[in-house]
């Protein structure tokens, strides 16, 4: 088996975790393809899912849009995650991306769904093809989502974001207070 993270494809799929001592705080979560512009405008604060962690709270969601993009894009800070009623879902219905027609579907035979606040939207420079995502790990898209073990995490921790406009004159301004400090 291949230890490196960025060798050959492994035995197996290494981005899931298989044991809770494996696991990260990190979850990746599939999205529909028309998900991705929403995801990667960062216009989406909740997140609502029929299927979530139940037994940890995960910090931190990955975001893989599947075909025809097959692409892992980015991820975001996870504040809070709980159940939330149908009625929760209509008051937080303009933060979700979803219309109220699509929140009835998804709530169809559910008297409670996950409900994921999110902040901090990070979407990387280049995103993580299926293919590179395969090669390098044994990776398999999931069905929802699939906690991610530590290798998973600490690999992703090390991809390039994208520089939102305003942060490199934030990250300049505290430079310059810093050096007028000393």
């Amino acid at each position: 088996m291949c230890n490196r993270l960025d060798g050959p494809m492994s035995e197996r799929n290494w981005f899931k975790a298989d044991s809770i001592a494996e696991r990260s705080r990190d979850i990746l979560v599939s999205f529909d393809s028309k998900w991705r512009d929403l995801l990667m405008g960062h216009s989406i604060e909740c997140i609502v899912r029929r299927r979530y962690p139940k037994s940890f709270s995960p910090r931190r969601m990955y975001f893989y849009v599947g075909s025809p993009h097959s692409e892992l894009i980015g991820f975001a800070d996870v504040n809070d995650l709980r159940t939330i009623t149908f009625n929760e879902g209509l008051q937080i219905l303009g933060k979700t991306g979803l219309t109220r027609r699509e929140l009835d579907s998804y709530f169809s035979g559910y008297e409670g769904l996950g409900c994921y606040a999110l902040s901090r939207t990070t979407i990387f420079k280049q995103s993580l093809s299926l293919e590179t995502l395969r090669t390098r790990s044994g990776f398999s898209p999931p069905q929802s989502f699939v906690a991610l073990s530590q290798r998973a995490s600490d690999w992703l921790a090390q991809q390039e974001p994208v520089e939102l406009p305003g942060e490199r004159r934030k990250r300049q301004t505290a430079r310059k207070t810093m050096v007028r400090q000393r």
